[in-house]
């Protein structure tokens, strides 16, 4: 005859006292016929007809928003911080460019921002999520390269401010671009 093990000793923590249950009988409920009254609406009335008076739920403390408050203020610290881009000047920069893949030409648009193409604003003159504006800006990745390579020739022989800034600003959006 096997013994069988001696019960685990039960831990009770000191201030932890067991609470009986207490819960109220549930109402009897009716019939939905009976609770209808005109119309098909099943609205809280007929819910408390059927089911007797149903507790509502007790709201501990307030709801609060997504984020933190510290990522609030942070936020709206960095927001006043940064002053939104279209307040800052810009000139529009208009280029007839060759498609990446073929023998017809895109009439392409960008902001230039200072002496810096604003690679977001590429082709900005066509729809958002199009497809125009999908191959345009593919094929201004090209032309940026070999703008930057043209520019860069033309600099070196020249040596004059324009061609250096002309030769900055196509390098810089040739080596961050991307479609």
């Amino acid at each position: 005859m096997v013994a069988s093990p001696a019960p685990a000793p039960s831990i009770h923590a000191p201030n932890l006292l067991p609470v009986a249950a207490t819960r109220e009988q549930p109402a009897a409920v009716q019939p939905l016929d009976n609770c209808m009254k005109s119309g098909n609406v099943i609205d809280e009335s007929v819910l408390n007809c059927r089911f007797g008076q149903v507790p509502r739920p007790a709201q501990a403390e307030p709801a609060k928003g997504m984020v933190s408050a510290d990522y609030m203020a942070d936020f709206k610290a960095n927001a006043a911080r940064n002053p939104a881009r279209s307040a800052r000047p810009y000139s529009v920069a208009t280029a007839s460019i060759r498609e990446w893949d073929g023998r017809n030409r895109y009439r392409a648009q960008w902001r230039v921002y200072g002496n810096s193409i604003d690679g977001d604003s590429v082709c900005e003159n066509f729809a958002i999520r199009s497809f125009e504006r999908r191959e345009c800006r593919k094929a201004a990745q090209v032309n940026f390269k070999e703008e930057c390579r043209e520019w860069t020739k033309r600099a070196a022989r020249n040596r004059d401010e324009d061609s250096k800034n002309a030769e900055q600003r196509y390098c810089e959006v040739a080596a961050t671009f991307s479609p």
